[in-house]
């Protein structure tokens, strides 16, 4: 091997006396071009592809990730201000492990109750009692944090102090600040059950007096009075009013999104509830079912004797004591008399009714389909309009899907329109621009190193290939000592022209033709041979 390389260098000695100027330019420009080519494949072969490990962090918990990533010797990369690390993706997952088992990354810098960890005697009660609340929100933000959704969780609380007097005590509220990944994430029941969780761990809080906010300042949930307002309950209607829209939004995404994909429609719901409480009290009997109930007969018989009518009218026969009159003079009596009483019972309907708040009266449901595109032959974008028939489908399908009621006045519009093309915002753009730089000068790289590559096989087979022997010509000048050289180094049976004579015929064209091709055929001993005869010539 070493001899193959000494004869390398000696060829490429050789060539490199015998080349121009304009010929070793070339070849430096050659040089140097396939080293930057070799190096870059070296370098885009040897770099590892890296991959997010965590954004949106907040500067302790970046340097906590830091330290470990450098006790443990991994590269990563830090961008956008320290908030985003990036680290190899073939490892993202199980340092994402590691770093979980050290509970880290730390989410904010809320403090649990391990503040009491580290007792202090000296402490008096009312620093007690402000640590207590503090560890207490600590582990509300804590446990928020693990809803899905939520990032970042920050929970305040006020307790007012104790009052003698009941009427003037007044009530603790609280105040949640959610650090949401999109807008609109947590519907009205996650966010009912927030309340409820803060409202749990705290005494005498009520969910009612809990506020919440999102990181776009949006307010998720306002604290009401709880006595039955008006403004509390405006603001329930208009939740539910809310509630019901979006979920109807949703049903009918969900069943166009499986036909045109997704953002290929904007629907939009108007929900018109009744918030009457109607309460009904109804009764009804029925005649035809009249039966008897109970029955009561009453019997009655009765005797007696009467006077009859003679002797003279006037005062003396109604005297008392002039009871003269003679036992022959009256007459006896009887009577008897039977009474039944019937009660009767008629079915009777007693009804109570109360008409439920929120019921829906009417539905207007709203439908833009992004119109379709074709390219014509000649390679214009025409938009292209679907038939009254597959309008007629998807119209079909919202009304199915809100529960299309004529009667109640319910209406339902699709229409298809071309939907135009949103604004990127500036810092979008930038991104944008960042990645195709990075993608161009990935694809620049690699194409150099391709080039480079192609380049050097070529040139290694050419050099390799053949060595460019520089045809000699013998001046007119030259002499017998000349010619005797280069015969003497000739094998036998090869002669050379003498100098200054005609072109060869016959027996001097053939050894002429022989030394061509020796010289052909056999590079290297020719070389031999006119180095040997110009070391001869002085």
């Amino acid at each position: 091997m070493g001899e193959f390389f000494k004869r390398v260098l000696r060829l490429f000695g050789e060539y490199w006396s015998k080349v121009d100027i304009n010929h070793k330019l070339t070849v430096i420009f050659l040089g140097t071009f396939l080293t930057i080519g070799a190096l870059s494949i070296i370098y885009y072969s040897s770099k590892p592809a890296f991959g997010v490990l965590y954004g949106s962090l907040d500067s302790d918990s970046a340097a906590s990730v830091k330290e470990f990533l450098d006790d443990e010797k991994i590269l990563y990369k830090i961008k956008d201000g320290g908030r985003t690390i990036e680290i190899p993706k073939d490892k993202i997952y199980s340092i994402r492990l590691s770093l979980a088992g050290k509970g880290l990354p730390k989410k904010g810098k809320a403090v649990g109750f391990e503040i009491f960890d580290k007792s202090s005697l000296g402490m008096t009660e009312f620093v007690q009692k402000i640590n207590y609340y503090r560890a207490a929100q600590g582990e509300l933000s804590r446990t928020i944090e693990s809803i899905e959704g939520i990032d970042a969780a920050r929970v305040h609380i006020v307790v007012p102090e104790e009052s003698i007097f009941k009427e003037d005590q007044k009530d603790a509220t609280a105040s949640i600040a959610l650090q949401l990944r999109s807008q609109g994430i947590l519907d009205s029941t996650q966010i009912a059950g927030i309340r409820q969780l803060v409202a749990s761990s705290i005494e005498g809080l009520k969910a009612n007096n809990i506020s919440i906010i999102d990181n776009w300042g949006n307010m998720l949930a306002q604290p009401t009075s709880g006595d039955g307002s008006v403004g509390d309950i405006a603001s329930s209607q208009i939740g539910l009013q809310k509630s019901v829209e979006k979920h109807y939004v949703r049903k009918i995404e969900s069943l166009l999104r499986g036909v045109l994909g997704n953002n290929n429609a904007v629907v939009r719901i108007d929900a018109m509830l009744n918030f009457d409480k109607v309460e009904k009290t109804l009764e009804s009997y029925d005649p035809e079912s009249a039966v008897v109930r109970q029955e009561t007969i009453t019997s009655e018989n009765s005797k007696g004797k009467t006077a009859s009518g003679e002797g003279p009218p006037g005062v003396q026969a109604n005297i008392r004591g002039n009871e003269g009159a003679s036992e022959s003079s009256k007459q006896e009596s009887s009577t008897s008399r039977e009474v039944i009483k019937n009660t009767y019972e008629i079915d009777k309907t007693i009804s109570h009714t109360i008409q439920g708040v929120g019921e829906i009266k009417r539905l207007t449901a709203s439908v833009f389909i992004r119109q379709r595109k074709e390219t014509d032959e000649e390679g214009n974008i025409k938009p292209l309009a679907r038939s009254a028939e597959d309008m007629a489908v998807f119209e079909e399908i919202v009304k199915n899907a809100v529960g299309f009621n004529e009667e109640r006045g319910d209406r339902v519009s699709v229409k298809e329109i071309a939907f135009s093309v949103p604004e990127i915002p500036s810092a979008v753009k930038a991104l944008e621009g960042a990645a195709k730089k990075n993608f161009y000068t990935n694809l620049a790289g690699a194409l150099l190193a391709g080039i480079g590559a192609i380049v050097l096989v070529f040139f290694a087979i050419s050099f390799f290939k053949k060595v460019k022997v520089e045809e000699i010509t013998i001046s007119p000048a030259g002499t017998a000592f000349q010619k005797a050289q280069m015969t003497a180094s000739m094998p036998a049976g090869i002669r050379v022209p003498a100098a200054g004579a005609a072109e060869p015929v016959g027996e001097d064209a053939g050894v002429e033709i022989q030394v061509s091709d020796i010289v052909e055929r056999q590079p290297e001993d020719a070389s031999l041979v006119v180095k040997n005869w110009m070391s001869g010539v002085k």
